[in-house]
């Protein structure tokens, strides 16, 4: 999670409630942090990072093939810091698989049989993910949440939410060298699981809400797992806080 606007305001103003609510169900809840940059090593990386949507992404993405492969045989320092999960490495999107990878591998040694990964953004309906993981058999690889596919029919679980248990997370863990870290971590999960015969068993509901008019949405939903307030890209003109807040009333957290 990077510690900037509108993440830093959501995990102040929201999150207190959206903790102790989960805990309720039984969840522990834990944000994940690169390491913290200078002010100039924030901006470069920013502006290396801006290659990733224009005419060069070719040039970046051969670039990362070749300087991210050290994390296949190197994991990074990663520690527990109360709710936060450190880990050594920048925070970027560059660096975003290395570092899920690192905070699911931590969490699986500490113990933890189900990981729900989602985004800051989000608010997760658990009764609605406990029920679907009632139905499924945890003596194998559980592995799915939010479904993408792709025109190409590639289909995996999104970052915005995905569904592991532990014997899916030693299977990652087992499999670190195939990994590519060239790309952002959902995708490259997805095509880790490909290769290794594991499709998303578990395909949940959820809404995007973007504006107040998008929370009209919730009324009657009683099967989401989760929903997103995204209201944006620009940092500057997101009023996520403001959405989920506004959520969370309608849904009587």
């Amino acid at each position: 999670m990077a510690d900037e606007v509108p993440f830093s305001g959501i995990k102040e103003e929201i999150y207190p409630k959206l903790v102790a609510h989960y805990s309720e169900r039984g969840y522990e809840t834990f944000f994940v942090y690169g390491r913290k940059q200078s002010t100039s090593e924030y901006k470069v990386r920013r502006k290396l990072e801006q290659l990733r949507w224009n005419k060069f992404h070719v040039i970046l993405r051969l670039y990362d093939l070749f300087a991210l492969t050290i994390y296949k045989w190197k994991r990074p320092r990663c520690y527990l810091s109360g709710q936060n999960i450190c880990v050594d490495v920048p925070e970027d999107i560059r660096h975003l698989s290395t570092k899920i990878l690192s905070a699911l591998s931590l969490l699986d040694e500490m113990g933890y049989d189900i990981i729900v990964r989602t985004t800051v953004s989000s608010i997760l309906n658990l009764e609605v993910i406990d029920s679907y993981l009632q139905n499924v058999k945890l003596d194998r690889e559980i592995y799915g949440g939010r479904i993408n596919q792709q025109a190409d029919g590639f289909t995996y679980a999104s970052g915005s939410l995905t569904l592991f248990n532990s014997k899916c997370v030693a299977l990652l863990k087992k499999n670190r060298r195939k990994f590519d870290f060239s790309l952002v971590d959902d995708v490259s999960i997805g095509k880790l699981m490909i290769k290794l015969g594991v499709t998303p068993s578990i395909r949940l509901n959820t809404l995007d809400i973007a504006n107040s008019e998008g929370l009209t949405q919730l009324s009657g939903q009683r099967d989401l797992a989760q929903i997103r307030c995204k209201s944006g890209v620009r940092a500057e003109d997101r009023i996520d806080s403001v959405l989920m807040m506004a959520a969370i009333e309608m849904l009587d957290l």
